[in-house]
């Protein structure tokens, strides 16, 4: 038995009252979706599809090194030569100001598609 384990315990509990687990997975989910829908608006495409807090758009090398300094993302996936796949991931902490920063930056930074 943990010695801790009323602790975590306290945390599942909270976690499932009021569906609150649910209200913090849909939140992360939306951020992740609207991210996806502005890269696919820019015209990018993605290593898979994803219906979770998770999406692997497929970037040119050059859009990632000038988004690399101002956002903490992975090099999931080199595709070619030119470009890589990035996995970005949103949370029930990710503010939606960090989300719509992201996209700016990447439309900035994007050539005309």
């Amino acid at each position: 038995m943990l010695s801790k384990g009323r602790v975590l315990g306290i945390q599942f509990l909270t976690l499932l009252q009021d569906d609150l687990l649910l209200t913090l997975a849909r939140h992360a989910n939306a951020l992740a979706q609207r991210l996806a829908q502005a890269v696919q608006d820019l015209g990018y495409s993605f290593l898979t599809v994803s219906h979770t807090n998770q999406i692997f758009p497929v970037l040119p090398y050059r859009v990632i090194e000038q988004l690399a300094p101002d956002f903490g993302f992975y090099v999931w996936k080199p595709i070619d030569a030119e470009q890589a796949a990035i996995r970005l991931i949103t949370s029930w902490a990710t503010p939606p100001e960090a989300v719509d920063d992201f996209i700016a930056a990447l439309r900035a930074h994007s050539p005309a598609r």
